[in-house]
């Protein structure tokens, strides 16, 4: 009996076609009735598998793809502020991420990188990624411990004063009540969000619920209520202070 053909079968239909023509004529030289219904089966089945194996490589692996960028988009969302650690583990997964849907975009990718590194598919779009770092991605998050300055306005307004804290930039925490809290740490007292007013410093905004995440500006003003109440409103108060400040 001659040894079964051994078939690359990485192709479109019209390559199975003819291979399947290629193993059946094949098969009508076996003399052996049960030899020759074992090396259809056997055929059937590789066939069958490399279907399967398709199916895997064109909606599965892209599948998780596309499932990681959207998690890499999650998580941008409620970590826009990242540290340099963060944003390195970040661009590792989403390049992992974005090979994994390249490979389901039909076409050739040749990546040559410094004479040395040569990639070609889903590995040549991840060297693309992981190595093409944007300027943008070198340059953020210099300042892996930023400050928030707060310019405090207390009852009596003649004791003004400028203070830098440490600021949680990712926290989810109110920059309201952030901003309270380190009040109340630099002056060993409890100070809360209705003692003080929490102002965006440079155009009045009231802070309520904005989270410190949020937040891009880096500079509060926070003005006592027992001020404020010598004023109109509020808006009043931030006008006629503000310019202690400039």
């Amino acid at each position: 009996m001659k040894k079964p053909l051994k078939y690359n079968i990485a192709g479109n239909l019209q390559d199975e076609i003819k291979l399947r023509q290629l193993a059946y004529s094949h098969a009508d030289t076996i003399g052996d009735p049960d030899t020759k219904r074992a090396y259809l089966a056997s055929i059937d089945d590789m066939f069958s598998f490399s279907q399967k194996k398709s199916m895997r490589e064109k909606y599965i692996v892209p599948f998780f793809g596309l499932l990681g960028l959207i998690a890499i988009a999650i998580f941008a969302w409620f970590v826009p502020n990242p540290s340099r650690y963060q944003t390195g583990v970040f661009w590792v997964i989403l390049s992992i991420f974005a090979a994994g849907c390249a490979a389901a975009i039909p076409g050739f990718l040749e990546v040559k990188y410094k004479g040395f590194i040569r990639a070609t598919g889903a590995i040549g779009v991840f060297i693309l990624m992981f190595f093409g770092v944007p300027k943008v991605m070198n340059a953020s998050n210099d300042i892996e411990n930023p400050h928030l300055k707060l310019y405090v306005v207390p009852t009596d307004s003649t004791n003004s004063q400028v203070i830098d804290v440490d600021f949680e930039q990712n926290s989810s925490k109110p920059i309201a009540e952030f901003a309270t809290k380190q009040l109340s740490n630099y002056y060993g007292k409890t100070i809360t969000t209705s003692d003080y007013t929490c102002y965006r410093k440079s155009d009045g905004k009231i802070y309520t619920n904005e989270m410190c995440r949020n937040i891009n500006e880096h500079e509060v003003l926070l003005i006592s209520n027992d001020l404020i109440i010598k004023f109109n409103d509020k808006r009043h108060a931030y006008i006629s202070i503000i310019g202690k400040f400039e």
